[in-house]
């Protein structure tokens, strides 16, 4: 069980709440999501190599999702490129794509940079979970595609709290 498994399981629980249609598309082989806590049904129907994103696109071509949600990471989708190819080919089947990226290069310096900017340029929209993961994108990206900033770890069931409580 790792972040970004608990992070999916999260949202796609909060969006089931909500009423909404979800399923999760989940790697071969990994994991069982109903036995880490996921209540949305499941397809294994990808792999970490480019070949195993044409079996996510067709799955994607049969279920006919309004929106694809995709949890980024390098570890996950290592070949930026591809993901950049495979989110063009949900925008040209008309299905808005949402990338999560976990990870984003420090300070948007180095060969990761460049490589976190072909998958958010690809995207639809975009969320980081840091300001610094913000930052290092680059600002100006937020006024090309929609960049959200959502804190990791911030679940729906905490108490709101007032400057001064939270200050104490």
């Amino acid at each position: 069980f790792c972040g970004i498994s608990t992070y999916s399981r999260d949202l796609a629980n909060a969006l089931l709440r909500l009423g909404h249609h979800v399923v999760v598309l989940s790697e071969e082989g990994v994991s069982d999501p109903n036995e880490e806590g996921f209540d949305a049904p499941y397809l294994d129907c990808w792999r970490r190599d480019y070949i195993g994103y044409e079996s996510l696109i067709r799955t994607i071509e049969q279920e006919k999702p309004d929106v694809v949600h995709l949890q980024h990471e390098y570890g996950l989708f290592p070949n930026s490129e591809a993901v950049a190819d495979l989110l063009q080919k949900l925008r040209a089947l008309g299905v808005p794509s949402v990338v999560t990226m976990h990870t984003v290069s420090a300070e948007g310096r180095g060969p990761g940079s460049q490589q976190d900017r072909v998958v958010a340029f690809s995207a639809d929209a975009v969320v980081v979970h840091s300001w610094a993961a913000l930052d290092a994108l680059g600002r100006p990206t937020a006024r090309i595609i929609p960049v959200a900033h959502i804190p990791h770890g911030t679940l729906e069931d905490r108490k709101p709290m007032n400057r001064t409580s939270a200050r104490a």
